[in-house]
């Protein structure tokens, strides 16, 4: 909706605004957030306006609900840290993300997102998957071989493996960024005693158990059986033949510099985990380095979030490169991909009753009457996309139920940063299945390997949409696997995947929070049983 004020009008523009942002029924805190945003802009634009004329534009397209403000004037940088009004200055800084400027003409246009639906990312990858999937079968069946065969080589392929290969660019300084600093951010913690050490310990024990589980579930259930056997020159001999001290002599680079020209994840690793413990260890005096590593993981986020957003054109492309090539029906390959979601997910519902009875047996809690009262929040958890965003949900319903804010004020942020076994599972199910796929020969080596790179990939997953299938590229370069081809073929499934693994992130770390709280005597089960909502 489009409409010209004058722009000392500002009652009858916020009022315009406001109404508008309403009708799209969002939460409270995204009104106010939309609100304030519009009010903080309307204020710059008048100030530096040149005519009295200012056009709000608000729409809403794919999830994304945008006000538009128009007016001459001289060019001006909301985000000017310069801004004699420090409180004004601090507010836009942190909307920062969500509003875009340009000066065009003598005219000042500013751009908000005020609302970007949680389900964005997701429901642009699947429609990609439908649209690459009806023009590729078009295409095929309105021309010849040779034509689909060019598109497939000259434009669907160069797409997918550009994407593959900034990727594959990222994956070291990111893993070596987020382990580095998860594992430096303990720092505290040893100074808060038997909680923490007590929530540590659950959420260790849990993610050993979801690897464990997926390991055994795949093996057992043979996922790989339903389709052919591939052939990959990355998969070496010397590779497959790796002994145990072998494995473990791998893990130690010789050189600090050459792990990161080799592209060895397994070295990346540890030397991200030996740095951060040697940041803790350190103390104060390591804070120059500590904000090094926290400045390099907040930016290869901000570039891994940047790629991410093009997953969608990535699919299309893969499924178009998939199809229209000359072999390309994908025959073959689809089963046990298909197979593998389906042991994902028998493996999160063993995983959720594991919880249960962990929530009986450790904590003398009753378990249902906990899935009771979080079974409504489920839905809303799942379209939130990561365990990170769930965080003040999640810290809400530990109040309700009567947990102590000295154990959830600590347990449920550390939970969305280091337990994550969702992803664990996740690794571990598509890691094995797609080894199996590649005809890779596993070992004892093997399995500690993938064990050790899931375990630390796990507690420093980046805390992104689309985390998991950069914590899985990582591991399959650990153990030789071409990852370009190999995630291709998960992304197909990556939709359904990422909704449950929300899901059980935030159920694990509630689980945990519950079984501390009641062995520390900080849980009112009077509150936790009554059947008040």
């Amino acid at each position: 909706m489009k409409k010209t004020f004058i722009i000392d009008d500002v009652e009858d523009i916020l009022t315009f605004i406001n109404t508008n942002i309403k009708k799209h029924k969002l939460k409270k805190n995204e009104e106010n957030r939309a609100s304030l945003m519009a009010e903080e802009i309307l204020l710059l634009m008048q100030d530096h306006a040149s005519e009295k004329e200012l056009s709000v534009n608000i729409s809403y397209l794919g999830g994304i609900l945008q006000i538009r403000m128009s007016a001459r004037g001289k060019p001006f940088d909301p985000f000017d840290d310069s801004d004699a009004d420090e409180i004004r200055s601090a507010l836009l800084q942190s909307f920062a993300d969500d509003i875009r400027c340009r000066h065009h003409r003598g005219t000042n246009i500013i751009t908000i997102s005020a609302y970007k639906s949680r389900y964005l990312l997701l429901s642009r990858m699947a429609e990609a998957a439908a649209i690459g999937l009806v023009v590729s079968l078009v295409l095929k069946a309105a021309l010849p071989a040779s034509a689909s065969a060019y598109i497939a080589a000259n434009l669907m392929t160069p797409g997918k493996d550009m994407f593959m290969n900034c990727l594959n660019m990222l994956i070291p300084p990111l893993v070596f960024f987020s382990i580095a600093s998860a594992i430096s951010g303990f720092g505290n913690t040893s100074q808060l005693g038997r909680i923490s050490g007590k929530i540590i310990g659950i959420y260790m024990m849990t993610t050993a158990f979801a690897t464990l589980l997926g390991f055994v579930l795949v093996e057992v259930l043979k996922p790989y059986n339903f389709g052919t056997v591939l052939t990959s020159a990355a998969i070496t001999e010397a590779e497959m033949d790796l002994s145990f001290i072998d494995t473990i002599m791998k893990i130690i680079p010789e050189n600090f510099i050459q792990a990161f020209l080799d592209g060895d994840t397994i070295q990346i690793i540890f030397l991200a985990a030996f740095l951060g413990l040697a940041v803790t260890s350190v103390g104060a005096k390591a804070k120059p380095i500590q904000d090094f590593i926290d400045a390099g993981n907040e930016v290869f986020l901000r570039m891994t979030n940047m790629l991410i957003s093009f997953m969608p054109f990535m699919i299309f492309c893969t499924i178009g490169s998939t199809l229209l090539s000359p072999s390309g029906t994908g025959k073959g390959l689809g089963l046990p991909i298909l197979a593998g979601i389906g042991v994902y997910l028998i493996s999160i519902v063993l995983l959720i009753i594991f919880y249960h009875l962990l929530l009986k047996f450790l904590g003398r809690l009753k378990p249902l009457t906990f899935t009771r009262k979080y079974a409504p929040y489920l839905l809303q958890i799942m379209g939130m996309g990561s365990s990170s965003a769930a965080i003040p949900l999640n810290m809400q319903i530990c109040d309700d139920l009567g947990v102590s804010k000295k154990v959830y004020s600590l347990s449920i942020p550390l939970g969305a940063t280091i337990n994550m076994d969702g992803t664990t599972i996740y690794m571990a199910v598509f890691g094995l299945l797609l080894a199996h796929m590649y005809g890779l020969q596993l070992n004892l080596s093997v399995y500690v390997m993938m064990t050790f790179a899931i375990l630390m990939l796990s507690a420093g997953a980046p805390p992104v949409m689309g985390a998991s299938i950069i914590c899985l590229s990582a591991l399959l370069k650990t153990i030789g696997i071409p990852v370009s081809d190999a995630i291709t073929m998960v992304l197909g499934v990556e939709v359904i995947a990422g909704l449950v693994r929300t899901v059980n992130n935030a159920i694990c770390d509630m689980v945990g929070t519950l079984i501390v709280a009641k062995q520390e005597n900080l849980l009112d089960e009077e509150k936790y049983y009554s059947e008040k909502k």
